[in-house]
């Protein structure tokens, strides 16, 4: 199986942004796994997509948006690309709640 390597970092930054830790912050502590398993189990895969789409698109915006360091569409082409792969990272995440292996994959 080929693996998309910018999926592999945008897992962690989406597992970043469902614990509400800043992206310095590197290792995760138990309590934000536990967040990230609350968020997880409580929405349904509908709503936890809907959930990271706006949160991607605060992300893009946020550090690559107006006044920042990519024009408007290509932060469009930016935010359209992520919520792609926002489907793929979630299943991946729920499956390692699920199974009790978060921890593995971020």
């Amino acid at each position: 199986m080929i693996e998309n390597i910018c999926e592999i970092v945008f897992t962690s930054i989406i597992g970043h942004m469902l614990a509400r830790k800043p992206l310095e912050e590197q290792e995760f502590r138990m309590e934000e796994y536990l967040r990230i398993q609350e968020v997880l189990r409580d929405s349904s895969a509908a709503d936890g997509k809907e959930r990271l789409e706006g949160a991607v698109g605060i992300f893009v915006e946020k550090y690559y948006g107006e006044g920042n360091t990519l024009p408007k569409e290509l932060t469009d082409s930016l935010r359209v690309y992520l919520n792609g792969a926002v489907e793929s990272v979630l299943l991946r995440l729920k499956n390692g709640v699920d199974y009790g292996v978060l921890d593995q994959i971020l």
